[in-house]
């Protein structure tokens, strides 16, 4: 009884990190769409917030950003933001999805079957990005 206790408490701590992961990822993705801008930074929106993928430290949000322009109307397009925490480190990259796919297409991430194998492929894929493309996340 006592070692199901434990479980279930190291489950719950587990599954708080990625809500954690996740919240920190989305204003994460916010603060750097507001820092590209020059003016109206309190009119930028995110839109239509998906998680596509939450593993280990990884986070990649998909999302319609919106600005609004000097005529109060409001200008969309859709972004994908990939959030990487590794040591207390910050890694973020965000990339336009108007000409370009998800870079977890072609994955099964809305199984919740998805094998180890594939979640690391995914994982290894992002970092990769990360590494060439990745900026130190905005605090």
């Amino acid at each position: 009884m006592k070692r199901l206790l434990i479980a279930f408490v190291a489950v719950l701590l587990l599954a708080g990190c990625n809500v954690s992961l996740e919240k920190q990822a989305k204003e994460s993705a916010l603060r750097s769409l507001k820092a590209g801008m020059v003016e109206n930074k309190e009119s930028v929106q995110l839109a239509d917030v998906e998680t596509v993928f939450l593993y280990d430290s990884l986070c990649i949000l998909n999302f319609t950003g919106r600005i609004k322009d000097a005529f109060g109307e409001y200008a969309s397009n859709p972004l994908e933001y990939i959030f990487y925490i590794k040591n207390g480190n910050k890694v973020g990259c965000m990339r336009s999805l108007e000409n370009e796919r998800s870079i977890a297409e072609g994955y099964d991430i809305y199984s919740s079957n998805m094998d180890k194998a594939s979640k690391d492929e995914l994982r290894d894929k992002c970092l990769q990005l990360l590494k060439t493309e990745g900026v130190p996340a905005q605090e």
